[in-house]
């Protein structure tokens, strides 16, 4: 149940003009203060102020389950730990790739080394006339472009393993659920040695389900007919310009409008706002 005491009220009357010089004629009616007082009586709920159902991202068992429906967490606390032994195989075959790829590195550095030095020395040979043939020179550069290439490609699989490794690691780290903010466990739907993955998110219970109750969300429905014809702002006229003042509006008498905002009584303000009257545009005032 709310009830209204007092609030500014305004009449809405007839549309705006422009003058030829380019100063916006507008009607415009003044604000009045008077009692207004409206009793609407609406059903309403209080909801938790953020709620979150707490489901598996991987596939695994469930180990153990550190709360209960009741028990207060913070923020980033764990609630449930899960093992799959397929992600930890997963990932040592993935460590072991990027190990190979290393080796493989190490071994095409020192390749790429050898093949530098054997070009450089014959390029250096080369410059007296008769020391090195024309055609070693250019297979030495060969192999030289050939090693190089290979060092680029390992460079490649070295980058895709060690992704393939963060993506592993990633996934390991959703195998212990944590509380997202603080509040209260509302739902326990598991218990240790339960089967659970992502692929029972949909349509399935929650394994926990955590809600902050340290404020509350009052949930009213508001019939349309309460609602309707709300306006974003008002366009109050002062010293020949156009002032944007943001207002909320209230319940309605006939004609009267209630509205909350930077108003007192006496005020002009156009009977139509529209956003074509821009903030600080000259206007000239007409009752």
């Amino acid at each position: 149940m709310s009830r209204v005491n007092s609030a500014a009220v305004l009449a809405v009357l007839a549309a705006t003009a422009v003058s030829a010089q380019g100063v916006r004629t507008v009607d415009v009616v003044t604000v009045t203060a008077r009692a207004l007082a409206r009793t609407r009586t609406l059903p309403g709920e209080f909801l938790p102020y953020d709620s979150v159902p707490l489901h598996a991202k991987v596939t695994g068992f469930v180990n153990r389950v550190d709360v209960d429906r009741g028990s207060v967490v913070k923020r980033g606390q764990v609630l449930m730990t899960i093992v799959a032994p397929e992600l930890v195989a997963q990932r040592a075959e993935a460590e072991a790739k990027l190990a190979a790829v290393k080796s493989q590195q190490v071994e095409a550095q020192a390749k790429l080394a050898g093949a530098q030095n054997t070009y450089d020395e014959l390029k250096t040979a080369s410059a007296t006339k008769g020391a090195v043939a024309e055609n070693e020179l250019v297979q030495a550069q060969k192999a030289l472009d050939a090693i190089r290439a290979s060092v680029e490609t390992l460079d490649a699989q070295a980058r895709a393993a060690k992704a393939a490794v963060d993506a592993q690691r990633e996934l390991q780290s959703y195998l212990r659920i944590t509380a997202p903010f603080d509040g209260v466990i509302t739902e326990r739907n598991v218990s240790p040695g339960a089967l659970v993955g992502p692929q029972a998110g949909a349509g399935a219970p929650p394994l926990l389900k955590l809600e902050d109750l340290r404020r509350l969300r009052l949930v009213v429905a508001v019939p349309e007919a309460d609602v309707s014809a709300i306006r974003v702002f008002v366009i109050r006229v002062r010293n020949g310009r156009a002032e944007w003042v943001d207002v909320k509006r209230g319940g309605a008498d006939k004609d009267l409008v209630e509205v909350f905002g930077d108003l007192k009584a006496g005020d002009q303000v156009v009977a139509r706002a529209s956003d074509e009257i821009r903030n600080g545009a000259g206007v000239t005032p007409r009752r």
